[in-house]
């Protein structure tokens, strides 16, 4: 990723990707703010701006099934969905998740108690995919 304006991004998963030139998944030169994210590694970020993660962690998020039946990352069989025991179910930030009408990935609701068991508050899980029970 490179960039030279101002992003924010949240609740979001980077994991296993690589860079074609300066080997960085984050290479940015203004302020760039992460915000409950996982990463691989803080290596993975370059740049000359300033860099300010909140609630980013380095845990690996437990894909279902991140390369697919065929063991090839990239093609349409991946699946992203997070295993139940995954350190990003319901560990984001319900502020940065109050748009598309509350839905994303499968058209599940985006908010809403998914740990097992449930512990009665309802959070926005880190990733693409809410994790459903």
């Amino acid at each position: 990723m490179a960039h030279s304006d101002d992003p924010t991004i949240s609740n979001t998963i980077f994991w296993n990707n690589s860079a074609t030139n300066d080997g960085n998944q984050y290479r940015f030169v203004q302020p760039m703010n992460l915000y409950y994210c996982y990463s691989n590694n803080s290596g993975d970020v370059a740049g000359s701006g300033a860099f300010n993660p909140v609630a980013c962690v380095t845990a690996d998020p437990q894909f279902a099934d991140p390369d697919g039946p065929d063991n090839i990352a990239g093609n349409a069989d991946d699946d992203y969905h997070l295993q139940n025991t995954s350190l990003c179910i319901d560990a984001g930030e319900n502020s940065f998740a109050q748009w598309r009408n509350g839905r994303f990935g499968d058209g599940n609701p985006r908010i809403a108690d998914r740990d097992d068991p449930p512990d009665g508050v309802a959070t926005v899980g880190i990733g693409a995919y809410e994790h459903q029970l």
